[in-house]
């Protein structure tokens, strides 16, 4: 079966919850999280908690990753990572949904349309190597092979007015 990755990212911690929330709307899930001092090891652990009390863990830096593992057919998995995950360079809140089907579409509509995210992007078997210089609609990879669609702000201020753009791609997804 083929992997389709939704990625997102912000300055802000909400936006990403929020389109994570979005795309796991009306699907069961379990919560697991990582510790920062766990990170190098990658030891998640289920915890009997909801996804906006770990938000809040990883917003103060106790955590520095949430992982939501999915009961639905829809969505396989969703990660939050928080702004230090991956220590070689300092990123956005990142979020990253694993969709189990090619109707991917309506989830990234969804994401894009609440207008709070700085950008969604859909991608094939892995999320792209994105780095905060490549955000913008000039210096977006528009041309990586395994970007299906994406979407980039042309302004950072509300409400947001997007470039849209399928990518190499998006024939097979």
């Amino acid at each position: 079966m083929t992997q389709i990755m939704i990625q997102v990212g912000s300055t802000q911690l909400a936006p990403v919850r929020g389109a994570i929330e979005a795309a796991l709307a009306d699907v069961g899930h379990t919560v697991e999280v990582l510790t920062a001092a766990k990170t190098p090891d990658l030891e998640y652990r289920r915890v009997e908690t909801d996804f906006q009390t770990v938000c809040n863990e990883l917003a103060s830096g106790t955590l520095s990753s949430v992982r939501l593992r999915s009961d639905g057919a829809r969505v396989a998995w969703a990660l939050l990572f928080g702004p230090s995950f991956g220590s070689d360079r300092a990123s956005p809140w990142t979020g990253v949904v694993e969709v189990r089907y090619s109707g991917w579409g309506p989830i990234f509509d969804r994401i894009v349309r609440r207008g709070d995210v700085d950008f969604a992007v859909v991608s094939l078997e892995e999320t792209l190597d994105l780095v905060p210089s490549t955000l913008s609609a000039l210096t977006f990879p528009w041309d990586d092979p395994r970007l299906i669609r994406a979407a980039v702000p042309t302004n950072l201020g509300q409400p947001r007015e997007w470039v849209v753009r399928d990518g190499p791609a998006r024939e097979g997804a």
